[in-house]
């Protein structure tokens, strides 16, 4: 849903996603603890990471995947 309303591609809502419960996590933690709980390098890089994988995947499948479901949709389902 994300990237279909900013327009980008789905690596981008990834990351837009990941950031925006960063930030929430970032004040939970700020009004309980007085500082950041949980929230380390390896949660920014993961952040980033995950969303930049699931774009480079897009790149190079993301015409598979959709001739795929096309050709699924079309197939008729027998009924028992």
């Amino acid at each position: 849903m994300i990237p279909s309303r900013s327009g980008k591609n789905m690596g981008f809502g990834k990351n837009l996603f990941d950031f925006s419960a960063l930030i929430i996590s970032l004040a939970i933690g700020m009004i309980g603890a007085g500082r950041p709980v949980g929230i380390g390098i390896g949660t920014i890089a993961a952040m980033v990471c995950t969303g930049r994988v699931i774009a480079v995947f897009n790149h190079f499948e993301k015409r598979k995947i959709e001739e795929y479901t096309l050709e699924q949709s079309q197939t008729p389902v027998e009924k028992p």
